[in-house]
């Protein structure tokens, strides 16, 4: 039922009609391209275009111009891809042709935001068994549960973790042991800490799975063969030092400011450092005698059944907001932890997770997920989509959503389908949220052997974890899939290492760039020079990155930390951009605010950082001299004092109270 006629050209799939004209086809995408772009290409031959919503993307950006794609700007409404890293508006669904593509559905909050997926898992938990839906820590939302949730510390005493709603990349998360030091009043998520989490060498790691939802009616569900394993940077003590993020948290964004953090710095080593690939720790529990393929069937299954509790409320928002169910296709982020008995626990799931390329093993892993991800969920140019309204007026409904997931899975590189998979109707047919006759008619379509039950049926009793172990050949091509080393020229997708490399060399050519003018400002600024607005940031930096080293290592001064508290709430006017503050409850123990506050701080730099090095070609490279300022930066005066003193090149100690006063003095703005 699923064979179609298909040409494969250079960059795109054809099919083909009985009379051998070109109906419609999708574009093929390779990592590769990214070091050779294509001259030709049939992107570039349609006019196809991208644009970026609120933020943008590197290497989104780089794999659409290397494709053939031109880029248009935000309010353009000529697009065939519009990505973005928070939801849009209602309007912008309802506007959208056909042939438009947006990287979100509507109603992915149900999935994304912290208290909405609790309560759609707790929701299911009620509802069906709740050995099949436990795979969440307890926990309660707060300021409506915060009574709930003081009467179950007080029958359960526990360490708790605190997570803000609405944040991202671990800002504002801490652990806490006491009630009084939860706040009754602030909009959070409190769940019941894993205090026996699965080790490696000592240390807590989660993992980050990469999943697609290129569908929602039928609903169809990708995994990515390759993943990220992020290692704490401190070893793992539980019962001390809970205000230690670099202990207790595993998020890049905090680890990587403590000294103990190792880059992963070779490609082809992908268990080094504090960030592993999926593959290597597979390995790892293989050299230990743990059964990985019972883990990754466990795996797989909670990430269904996480997306099914949610799956209901976002299919009810797309079909009210969007004209073409096709135009929508969702990347995310689940970050999965292990205990001890190696159950996987899902701690949340990121709508928009970090296509960052930091390391050598981020290039390796993100750069071929994205060009599989834009291969398997196809983008199209209008010739092409306009043939598809032809087939859906001449074809039924079912026929077409079994050819389109058919062809889909023909273009999957990397991307393995585990719902629906072989025994997923059997599993998975009493949890269902609603009546979903395509979904059935798609499985009768593509396991035609397989004995299913005709009818869904909500109060039809739910198969549990032991039933995973019953047959489904396809899951064996999956974990073979999920152990193998995502080498070079896998598949075509990665061809050179060493020219991909360069967008690496590129940011630590900048890194130490500013390193070097860091220093030499500081050099300067010590011997009563003249700072130029350029250099006076970077000895503004300097200080600040110092104040971060010690907000970070537990800094117990309550003084210096109001002092950051009222630096960080008036830091909007140094920079372009805007950034939230998150200031932390005051019955949280100080060191546990301290940390917290470095992390936005560390926020707080990097834009401050990038504004800055834009700044480099007109401060630096013209050879104009330097510029002096009159007024100075107010904010710098409500930074703590007596922070020693800070280093230069030149061996020359500066008191810091003198560098408040000489950077206020020669920089104006930001």
């Amino acid at each position: 039922m699923c064979e179609s006629i298909s040409v494969k050209e250079s960059d795109a799939t054809w099919l083909i009609n009985q009379s051998g004209t070109k109906k419609h086809g999708y574009l093929l995408f390779d990592a590769h391209n990214l070091e050779n772009p294509l001259h030709q290409t049939t992107a570039k031959y349609y006019n196809m275009t991208f644009k970026f919503s609120r933020d943008e993307s590197k290497l989104v950006r780089m794999m659409m111009v290397a494709h053939g794609f031109s880029e248009v700007s935000s309010d353009s409404t000529n697009f065939n891809l519009c990505w973005g890293n928070f939801l849009f508006r209602e309007q912008d669904y309802k506007q959208l042709n056909e042939w438009q593509k947006l990287n979100h559905f509507p109603g992915s909050p149900e999935l994304t935001q912290k208290d909405n997926l609790y309560r759609n898992v707790r929701h299911m938990q009620i509802q069906y068994e709740d050995k099949n839906f436990n795979f969440m820590p307890i926990s309660f939302t707060l300021p409506e549960e915060y009574k709930d949730f003081c009467a179950a510390h007080a029958e359960y005493p526990s360490t708790w973790i605190i997570k803000p709603i609405d944040s991202s990349q671990g800002r504002g998360i801490y652990v806490a042991d006491q009630v009084d030091q939860v706040s009754p009043e602030e909009v959070q998520l409190v769940s019941r800490y894993l205090d026996s989490p699965l080790l490696i060498n000592g240390y807590k790691f989660d993992l980050r799975l990469y999943v697609v939802v290129t569908s929602l009616d039928p609903l169809v569900i990708y995994l990515y063969e390759d993943g990220l394993v992020r290692l704490a940077s401190e070893k793992y003590q539980h019962d001390e030092e809970l205000w230690n993020p670099c202990i207790h948290l595993t998020n890049y964004s905090v680890n990587k400011f403590n000294s103990n953090y190792v880059q992963n710095e070779d490609i082809e080593k992908d268990n080094h450092g504090n960030k592993w690939s999926l593959s290597a720790f597979l390995r790892h529990l293989k050299s230990q005698n743990v059964d990985t393929v019972t883990l990754m069937r466990n795996v797989e299954n909670v990430v269904t059944r996480t997306i099914l509790a949610a799956s209901a409320n976002m299919k009810e928002a797309s079909e009210r907001l969007l004209k073409h169910l096709n135009n929508c296709f969702e990347l995310y982020g689940f970050d999965i932890m292990f205990d001890k008995n190696l159950k996987p626990w899902v701690l949340e799931v990121n709508s928009y997770p970090s296509l960052n390329i930091n390391q050598p093993i981020d290039l390796k892993i993100k750069s071929a997920l994205v060009a599989d991800l834009f291969s398997l969920h196809y983008l199209s140019t209008t010739h092409i989509c306009s043939s598809t309204s032809c087939i859906k007026e001449c074809v039924a409904e079912e026929l077409r959503v079994v050819h389109q997931v058919c062809d889909e899975y023909k273009r999957r590189g990397g991307w393995n389908r585990i719902f629906p998979a072989e025994d997923s109707w059997n599993l998975y047919n009493g949890i269902l949220e609603y009546e979903t006759p395509l979904n059935l008619a798609l499985h009768k379509h593509l396991y035609t052997q397989v004995p299913r039950s005709i009818r869904l049926r909500h109060d039809s009793p739910c198969r549990t974890e032991s039933a995973l172990h019953l047959g489904d050949s396809t899951f064996l091509q999956r974990m073979a899939c999920y152990e193998r080393s995502l080498h070079c020229g896998l598949d075509g997708r990665v061809t050179n290492i060493d020219n991909l490399n360069k967008i690496i060399q590129e940011k630590q050519m900048e890194s130490e760039v500013l390193l070097d003018n860091k220093a030499n400002a500081l050099t300067a600024t010590g011997d009563n020079h003249l700072l130029g607005k350029y250099q006076a940031r970077l000895a503004f930096l300097a200080y600040l990155q110092r104040i971060q080293r010690n907000l970070m290592n537990g800094l117990d001064k309550e003084e210096s930390v109001q002092a950051v508290t009222r630096f960080l709430q008036s830091s909007g006017k140094l920079l372009q951009k805007q950034i939230p503050v998150l200031i932390p409850y005051k019955g949280i123990p100080i060191k546990a605010r301290a940390t917290i506050l470095s992390r936005q701080l560390g926020d707080f730099m990097n834009l401050f950082n990038k504004e800055t090095f834009m700044m480099m070609d007109e401060d630096i490279n013209s050879n104009k001299s330097p510029q002096t300022h009159q007024s100075p930066i107010e904010s710098v005066n409500t930074l703590p004092e007596g922070h020693s003193k800070i280093p230069s090149k030149t061996n020359k100690v500066l008191d810091t109270n003198s560098l408040q006063q000489k950077v206020a003095k020669n920089t104006c703005q930001a």
